[in-house]
């Protein structure tokens, strides 16, 4: 950037000068504000960690966001989220497997969802049809009791 000597502009470039300079202030101000209530968003977000207040009927997080997040490293399979898998036919252990499998590959591939438990439910939905495709084992029923 070029400097000027301050005796060589008319006072009419000087007044040029400052209306960009108060209209550039003003833009960083704007989105100073913007980028304020952003991080101001997140800090209340944060404070429930990083999920919405909403709790399931066990009283267990939802993991849903406002925005897509990665998967939070804090993330609990919950009893609902047992549930489904059970109900889909797989064992207790086998759903640790397979939630092991899901926390792992995310959290490599940094994949950003807004809901994280939806997000399981197709993976385990995922996980039934390639193992129908298979012909593998979801668990016996007896091991779906220890749910």
């Amino acid at each position: 950037m070029a400097t000027v000597d301050e005796n060589e502009i008319t006072d009419d470039e000087r007044e040029q000068i400052l209306k960009k300079a108060n209209a550039l202030v003003l833009t960083i101000v704007r989105s100073t504000g913007e980028l304020q209530s952003l991080i101001g968003a997140l800090r209340v977000n944060k404070k429930v960690g990083g999920k919405r207040k909403d709790k399931d009927e066990f009283g267990d997080p939802t993991y849903a966001f406002e925005v897509k997040v990665r998967i939070p490293e804090d993330i609990k399979l919950t009893r609902k989220m047992r549930n489904y898998a059970a109900e889909k036919g797989f064992n207790a252990s086998t759903v640790q497997a397979v939630w092991t499998e899901f926390f792992e590959y995310y959290r490599r591939t940094g994949k950003k969802f807004q809901d994280w438990t939806l997000t399981w439910y197709t993976w385990v939905r995922t996980e039934v049809s390639r193992r129908a495709e298979k012909g593998g084992n979801r668990g016996s029923s007896r091991d779906m009791k220890e749910l």
